[in-house]
């Protein structure tokens, strides 16, 4: 899940994929800001199959964190 993560962040940021890991982190490693991170939690939910709950928004801080979320769901 982690490597499928890495790409599509990869091609939603235009960072290379060998230069995130599961400590990259949105704000200061992808530079993505909270208008983007809404649309880029769209589109996991629809690779995914999945619901993320608003209130968990505020959690997402690194793509690990997505990882784990993704995960519980």
């Amino acid at each position: 899940m982690l490597e499928k993560i890495i790409r599509m962040l990869s091609e939603y940021t235009d960072v290379p994929a060998d230069q995130i890991n599961a400590s990259s982190d949105f704000v200061l490693d992808l530079h993505i800001d909270s208008v983007d991170m809404v649309a880029m939690v769209m589109t996991l939910e629809d690779e995914f199959g999945v619901q993320i709950p608003d209130d968990k928004l505020g959690d997402l801080h690194t793509v690990g964190d997505v990882v784990r979320l993704l995960e519980s769901l």
